[in-house]
């Protein structure tokens, strides 16, 4: 994947302060992107597609994703895109129009769709148009787990004028570069580039957030925009909307498979394509919007990356790619970049010795599978020994010949470098400081419950063991919270992060109401619990016909009240008829009266009144 493993002559082009890549060609002699050529442009923003897209010949472009089409067609008008839903048909007709230079901007996976109405048209791309793959690196990335990213590959090198580009290149070790005389071309920016970024690692990825938040709000006053950028939509479920923000505020930027998949859909703004109407004061984004996307803002985001490793490994992101790539999605630049990373020292990673080792027994191991499928006398056989080999590690690695497939190969390199980086503090951070683009700062956030907890508390599992530790955990926090009342916000979220099932939120309201040692006795049984509670005379009174009437008296279906508010005439009710009072469950008491929907404005949090149960 390095520019030495090739042996590839490497030109430098230096590059002055506000100026485009294609300012940088001129002065080095060149009309436009050089052929044969994997262009590393070094920060994001150059303008490499748009010289292509403004060259006076015609292009083929294979970009990564549909969000980056529709935002390159959209701002080039006589270019055309191809995706899912665009016709062979179309593609033709666009091929014949009267367009001077033609421009076709397609997914790889809609590429074949080009090259038979190309066919179709008689018009002979190989010969004709200049192939361009932006944003390279993610052949290598993202082949494991999408083989059809690599449809055009082949094709590529058939084409007599082509190249790759991405401020973050990676690329495999295929011998066709040095066949056919592929240069590296390197911009070298003649002024200082490096961007601030603060990596932040913690043992507990959601209360770090919520304090992130929290410090933001208050830093711009409630105001400007904030993006996260996360590939989970299970994690922005649970992590990121449940007590940031809602309804007009939010956005959340995915495929409509990720939506679908989203549980709090209620009031959620979603969109598979940005655009600056879109964006909300807290947007959300998957890994589809990690590259290539041009995000155009009036004003500056402060912006959040978030790797859950220890509980979701697909969040990692790489520092030297994706890292850059993020920062550099904003073109008008960022107020703040932040890294919010749990670490995983358990995890099992494969140095590259110990993967070629693999291989290379793999390869030795399946080349004797075949001759034995060759020499098997009936279909039976030949049948076992074709399971037996499509069901190796090895053919992870393999084209569909059986062959060593040089970008799968380096993409099983590339993942285990990368993990290995969420493996202890230093090695991530050193990664960082080895990036040019960025200047990192690093600090370290410690909570008394970890990640691992939040998540031991909301599982399945023996449940006298979990209720004795989630008890335990409750009493520290309340502990802490009791000597230093400064820290209740913090303390409140951990509190909501490992209560968020009803079984758990079942064991907190026992806890509060009815004490430590009585929750206890009850070893996690919910019915014993709900028996509990039922009998305690404040909980049972506050159910009562005339506490009701009060209560709807105070409140009016359909209003939307303040927290504050509610809890001010909760307690007034309360006090009145001596009914005990917790302020960590006046919402869930609410409730009892309320059907509710809630949301924040400016770290605010707000509930309407749907209906009276």
């Amino acid at each position: 994947m390095k520019n030495t493993a090739l042996d590839l002559k490497v030109i430098r082009l230096r590059i002055a302060k506000k100026e485009y890549l294609s300012d940088a060609l001129k002065r080095h002699g060149f009309v436009a992107l050089p052929s044969n050529a994997i262009i590393n442009k070094r920060l994001p923003g150059l303008g490499a597609t748009y010289c292509e897209l403004t060259a006076p010949r015609h292009s083929i472009i294979i970009e990564p994703n549909v969000p980056v089409i529709v935002g390159k067609a959209l701002k080039h008008p006589e270019a055309f895109g191809v995706y899912k839903g665009v016709t062979t048909k179309q593609i033709q007709a666009y091929l014949k129009s009267d367009v001077l230079h033609k421009k076709i901007l397609t997914t790889p996976e809609s590429f074949e769709r080009v090259k038979a109405a190309a066919s179709k048209a008689d018009v002979s791309l190989h010969r004709d148009y200049f192939m361009l793959i932006d944003e390279c690196e993610k052949l290598v990335q993202d082949i494991n787990y999408r083989d059809s990213i690599a449809l055009p590959i082949d094709d590529f090198f058939k084409f007599d004028q082509k190249a790759l580009v991405s401020a973050t290149p990676l690329y495999a070790v295929d011998k066709r570069f040095a066949h056919q005389g592929f240069r590296v071309v390197t911009v070298e920016p003649d002024y200082e580039y490096c961007k601030a970024v603060d990596v932040i690692t913690t043992n507990n990825v959601a209360e770090t957030y919520y304090e992130l938040i929290s410090e933001l709000n208050t830093r711009r006053k409630g105001r400007g925009t904030v993006c996260v950028f996360i590939n989970s939509i299970a994690t922005i479920d649970s992590i990121c909307y449940r007590d940031s923000a809602w309804g007009s505020d939010t956005a959340t930027f995915c495929s409509r498979e990720g939506f679908d998949k989203l549980i709090y859909k209620k009031d959620r703004n979603y969109y598979d394509t940005v655009e600056a109407e879109h964006i909300k004061r807290y947007n959300f984004f998957t890994s589809r919007f990690y590259s290539a996307v041009d995000i155009d803002l009036r004003t500056k985001p402060d912006v959040i990356v978030i790797s859950n490793v220890r509980t979701l490994e697909q969040s990692i992101i790489d520092p030297a790619t994706e890292a850059v790539q993020i920062y550099g999605r904003f073109r008008n630049g960022v107020r703040s970049f932040t890294h919010i990373v749990s670490l995983n020292p358990d995890m099992q990673v494969s140095s590259g010795e110990e993967v070629c080792k693999e291989i290379h027994a793999s390869e030795k191991l399946l080349s004797s599978w075949k001759e034995q499928h060759e020499r098997a006398v009936n279909s039976g056989e030949k049948e076992m020994w074709l399971e037996a080999i499509a069901g190796t590690s090895f053919w992870d690695v393999c084209n569909a010949d059986g062959e060593l497939d040089p970008l799968k190969l380096a993409n099983r390199m590339y993942k285990e470098q990368v993990k290995s980086l969420y493996t202890e503090r230093d090695k991530l951070l050193a990664a960082y400081e080895e990036v040019p683009f960025f200047d990192v700062t690093d600090s370290h956030r410690e909570f008394l419950i970890a990640d691992d907890d939040r998540v031991l508390a909301l599982s399945r599992g023996v449940r006298e063991v979990m209720a004795r530790n989630l008890l335990e955990r409750l009493n520290r926090l309340h502990d802490l919270m009791n000597q230093n009342p400064a820290k209740q916000k913090s303390v409140m979220h951990q509190i909501r992060s490992i209560t968020g099932s009803p079984w758990a939120e079942l064991l907190y309201r026992c806890y509060l109401e009815k004490g430590l040692e009585w929750t206890l006795k009850c070893k996690g049984r919910m019915q014993q619990m709900e028996r509990g509670l039922e009998s305690s005379g404040s909980i049972a009174r506050k159910g009562d016909v005339a506490i009701c009437n009060r209560i709807y008296k105070l409140f009016e279906v359909g209003k939307e009240y303040e927290y504050g508010e509610v809890e001010k005439a909760l307690k007034k009710v309360y006090a009145k008829n001596d009914l005990s009072t917790n302020r960590f469950l006046l919402i869930n008491d609410l409730r009892r009266y309320f059907k509710l929907t809630s949301r924040s404005v400016r770290g605010k949090r707000f509930y309407r009144l749907d209906s009276k149960r």
